[in-house]
């Protein structure tokens, strides 16, 4: 028997978008929709004929082009003959022999070999479609036909970040190695697409498997985010959760606030009243991201030692509390009493960096007694100055030559057995108001 194929196609007149690079590729300042220009696509369709010689009778499968086709006779005890048609409505076993043919390349079609009269499970499989199976019987000298539809497993990929708003950019990318130094090497390979953060979430949806590049945008405060993700992940989920977190630029709101609520306070801590308490070990730092990225900027505080103890505050904190320059005033009751000290604590390790007396200041900073602090912070110099009878008294300069940390976050801390109380607490950039 002669089979006659007639293969069509639409071959397009248009001119082909050159991709883009993410780094090139327009951003909207607004929430607001881009328009989008029409352009007139002239298209020709293509017709094709081929002859085929088939011997029936046997199954002509539609499907996408290299997909593997598994042909087998299902028996009467396990599908009746009466149901062997569509999709199977109970769960066959696994093709775990090999496919019987293949869809050649360019081509979407596959013709069985002869077959015995009776009822075949048909399925197609290809990577990174969902594979399809249908029921089919067929009659003596009977050529019958079926459609196995491939369709591709789409992922999702949600971002969550620490920005209520803003924008993330990706595209797919081509994966490469550098032959001299093993650095692994991105080259955007299709367009970008836009999507937006809403609630600190975006979602990039119906993405076909492959590795993708994006960045995240999170306003003109925040640093971009670029990063790379392969779909599937190693759990071959359909979504993926990927968080980001966006580093803000430079806080240079002014801060005065002691209540609760504006402090990420450790367990020794409290605010109460006006007046924020620590009584123990322990870091403060202001709650919002706003306030955790000051440079050079000034800390005007009213402190009072309730045990004569000592008061401490931080400067250019991280967000862990691990990492920042650490201010100490000690009072009579301290080990080493009446000295001003700076240290440098870099994951939770203090190391001191100098260490002055202060035994001229007994009067001003003597047990329950409040007294005002100033530290100026510029590049690399923490300059700590006492109020004394309404004049600033120099302490000291802490320097840091290796400059370990640039931007950080403002902050109170407390010692072991120290119970110190600060009355006010206002930052200012670069400078407060005299």
């Amino acid at each position: 028997m002669t089979l006659l194929i007639v293969l069509a196609g639409v071959l397009s007149t248009s001119g082909i978008a050159p991709a883009q690079d993410l780094a090139d590729a327009p951003r909207k300042v607004s929430n607001q929709p881009t328009s989008v220009g029409r352009t007139t696509t002239k298209t020709k369709t293509i017709i094709r004929e081929k002859r085929v010689e088939v011997k029936i009778p046997t199954l002509f499968v539609s499907a996408r082009s290299n997909a593997d086709i598994w042909i087998k006779p299902v028996s009467p005890g396990v599908i009746k003959p009466a149901e062997c048609e569509g999709r199977p409505r109970q769960t066959l076993n696994a093709n775990d022999e090999s496919p019987t043919g293949t869809v050649p390349e360019n081509e979407n079609y596959f013709i069985s070999e002869p077959l015995r009269p009776g009822c075949y499970r048909v399925t197609a499989s290809l990577d990174g479609y969902k594979p399809d199976e249908k029921l089919v019987r067929i009659g003596p000298n009977e050529l019958k036909g079926v459609s196995l539809d491939l369709e591709p497993i789409l992922y999702k990929v949600v971002i969550t970040t620490n920005v209520e708003s803003g924008d993330v950019r990706y595209a797919p990318v081509e994966v490469s190695k550098d032959p001299k130094t093993g650095e692994q090497k991105y080259r955007h390979v299709g367009l970008p697409r836009l999507v937006y953060i809403k609630d600190k979430s975006a979602s990039l949806p119906e993405l076909r498997g492959g590795t993708y590049g994006f960045d995240v945008n999170g306003g003109v405060d925040y640093e971009p985010y670029n990063g790379v993700v392969t779909v599937p992940g190693g759990d071959n989920k359909e979504t993926i959760e990927l968080p980001v977190t966006l580093t803000y630029l430079r806080s240079t709101a002014t801060f005065s606030s002691l209540t609760s609520d504006q402090w990420d306070l450790p367990a020794n801590g409290n605010i109460g009243k006006g007046l924020l308490t620590m009584k123990g070990p322990g870091v403060a730092i202001p709650h919002l991201e706003i306030y955790r990225h000051y440079r050079d900027f000034e800390i005007v505080s009213d402190v009072r030692m309730i045990n004569g103890m000592g008061a401490s505050f931080v400067v250019h904190a991280s967000a862990d509390k691990e990492n920042y320059y650490l201010i100490t005033l000690t009072g009579p009751n301290a080990a080493e009493p009446y000295k001003f000290s700076g240290f440098l604590v870099k994951n939770g390790v203090p190391q001191r960096i100098m260490s002055v007396s202060i035994s001229h200041l007994k009067e001003t900073i003597k047990p329950n007694k409040d007294f005002l602090v100033k530290i100026t912070v510029k590049d690399n110099n923490l300059d700590v100055r006492i109020n004394e009878a309404g004049k600033y008294v120099p302490l000291g300069v802490v320097v840091d030559p290796n400059r370990n940390f640039s931007i950080g976050a403002p902050g109170v801390a407390g010692g072991k057995d120290e119970q110190t109380q600060f009355g006010s607490f206002l930052v200012c950039s670069p400078q407060c108001p005299k």
